[in-house]
């Protein structure tokens, strides 16, 4: 299952556990500068709900997959890749806030 925590029109932040709070405040920092973020929280990696993700990012047109599974980066590429307007951004589960603001400034520059 995943749920839209934080609504948002220019990138989509997809995140498990910890790292959602990151994301959260990360989002906040980036809508001060005009920029709004989407964050997904994803229960988890295994029945991961593509449907929300795949209309999130077909929406904001740039992903950072955060803490999550390589997978999901790849059947994002897979589906949406003529829609995308970066790549696909990862950053590892032990990440912090700075790592998710390095990962969002690649995709939206």
């Amino acid at each position: 299952m995943v749920t839209i925590r934080r609504p948002g029109r220019d990138a989509t932040l997809v995140a498990w556990g910890r790292a959602v709070d990151d994301c959260l405040a990360v989002a906040e920092a980036w809508n001060e500068r005009g920029v709004e973020v989407e964050v997904l929280e994803a229960a988890s990696s295994v029945l991961l709900d593509d449907a929300t993700v795949l209309a999130s990012v077909a929406r904001t047109k740039n992903a950072v997959v955060v803490g999550g599974p390589a997978e999901l980066a790849c059947r994002i590429h897979e589906q949406l890749f003529a829609e995308l307007e970066h790549p696909v951004a990862r950053v590892g589960p032990a990440a912090g806030r700075a790592d998710v603001d390095a990962a969002l400034r690649r995709v939206l520059a």
